[in-house]
This record gives structure tokens, C-alpha cells and sequence, in this order.
């Protein structure tokens, strides 16, 4: 049932404190699947640290993830000019897809779901 899967917590723990990466499946596709990913709570101690909210497009053929849109900003371009007007760095893109990666490394390594999960057998 795809209902049940189309939104994970995970709890990640990084140092003394703890924050919430939410997963959310936002539309299906045969070939691709849209998320959304946020990181909330146990930033409140560090509010010079705000995540925004990442819409991404995964690839199933190409077993591969991208950042269609980061906060407000919903349509991310390959590369921008410099100067420009609204003082994206040249490879903003790439910086934000990174990010993404490390994020996901971070909730591997350190992070655990606070769903339960249920194993079923094929």
C-alpha cells in the first residue's frame, strides 16, 4: 500500500540534540516520484540555522535524486549568470543537490525512524 509509505519522521541525532527530517510523497508518476523533505524541531537553540523545505524528483530509472526547488524557490536553473539579481552563487544548484546528499548520509548514519516499520516478505 503506497498510502501507508508516502510520508516518514526520521529523528536524527546530532550531538545533544535531536531534530526531525520529514519525508513526504507528494505525487506518483510510472517513471518518477515528487518528495518533499524539512527538517524541523530541535533547531530552536540554533536559530541562525534555518533548513528550508527541498522538493526533490526522483528518477527510478535512473536511480537518482534532484532538487527541483529549495524554500520558495521552486524552480532551480543549471547555472546562473553573475551578477544576479538575486544573488545565486553560479552553481547553486549543485550546492543544493549536495546538500541533499549529505543530508540523506546524515539519516543513515545517524538518524532512525520514528514510524514503526513492518518487514513483509515478497
Amino acid at each position: 500500500n503506497h498510502h501507508t509509505l508516502d510520508a516518514l519522521v526520521f529523528a536524527v541525532s546530532l550531538g545533544e540534540r535531536e531534530v526531525d527530517v520529514d519525508i513526504k510523497v507528494t505525487e506518483r508518476c510510472p517513471y518518477t516520484t515528487f518528495v518533499t523533505i524539512s527538517v524541523t524541531g530541535g533547531l530552536d537553540q540554533l536559530s541562525w540555522l534555518v533548513w528550508p523545505r527541498l522538493s526533490i524528483c526522483l528518477y527510478h530509472d535512473l536511480s537518482t535524486a534532484e532538487v527541483l526547488g529549495i524554500g520558495d524557490h521552486q524552480k532551480l536553473r543549471q547555472r546562473y549568470e553573475m551578477p544576479n539579481q538575486a544573488l545565486h552563487h553560479p552553481d547553486e544548484k549543485s550546492q543544493v543537490n549536495r546538500a541533499l546528499g549529505e543530508l540523506l548520509a546524515v539519516c543513515i548514519e545517524h538518524g532512525r525512524t520514528q514510524d514503526t516499520v513492518m518487514m513483509v516478505d515478497d
